[in-house]
């Protein structure tokens, strides 16, 4: 094969930068758009939220919305994404290197809710649940996304040491629950900072779980008969 010549190799260098550059300004685009669209959803709803109203938001035409995402629940999908993947990196750098459990604990909800809170970045898509009729397909994806990070915080919570007849499951649901509805009271001008108020938690559990006493009611193991086990696939208990 004959080598290429300098203005072969130049003509060629010009056409790679292109197509890069060309994949960097998409790239740059979609996540503009996957932040306005977390922003809407989290305003109006996801049902309530539709491919016009984040065209317009972004200031662009309907139709070129096409060109990133096939439809509004694919944008749905990779909101939830975006969402999960910015709290499990930041977990996983918090917990990373402390050895004991309740500290871990600690630092992993610190990190929690600074993703959720703190308004750098991508913003954090919280909902209670996952939105109905959504293709099972769709929903599928979903509950992987939420799954892969509860199974990290699983390895730290089955860490905890906790009062006989305490499930870890349960406390999994709490914990998890109780930071990701923070979004819905938190004041960014109020008397205290996200790091604050997951440390405030994390001793408020440390402290109820160290408690001599058994808990409350005949029941020994409280996760035989709440369900624990049968949570819906619609739940979106991990970061919403």
């Amino acid at each position: 094969m004959r080598p290429l010549g300098r203005k072969a190799l130049k003509l060629r260098e010009t056409n790679l930068d292109a197509v890069f550059d060309d994949r960097t300004r998409a790239d740059v685009r979609r996540k503009q758009l996957l932040s306005i669209a977390s922003e809407l959803f989290s305003q109006k709803g996801f049902e309530a939220t539709s491919m016009r109203d984040i065209a317009t938001a972004a200031g662009i035409m309907s139709g070129s919305l096409y060109y990133h995402f096939v439809s509004k629940e694919n944008i749905y999908v990779a909101v939830v994404g975006e969402s999960i993947a910015k709290i499990t990196s930041a977990v996983a750098a918090a917990i990373d290197s402390i050895p004991e459990p309740w500290a871990q604990l600690e630092a992993a909800a610190i990190a929690h809710c600074e993703a959720l809170l703190i308004p750098s970045g991508f913003r954090v898509l919280t909902t209670p649940l996952f939105p109905p009729n959504l293709a099972p397909g769709v929903r599928a994806q979903l509950v992987e996304q939420r799954d892969r990070f509860e199974r990290m915080m699983a390895v730290v919570i089955d860490a905890l040491p906790m009062q006989a007849g305490f499930d870890h499951k349960i406390f999994q649901r709490q914990y998890l629950g109780a930071l990701n509805w923070i979004p819905v009271w938190y004041k960014p001008d109020g008397s205290f900072a996200p790091d604050q108020i997951a440390r405030q938690f994390v001793s408020t559990m440390r402290s109820a779980l160290s408690v001599a006493s058994p808990p409350c009611g005949r029941q020994t193991n409280p996760g035989l008969n709440m369900g624990v086990e049968r949570r819906s696939s619609n739940e979106s208990i991990g970061p919403r």
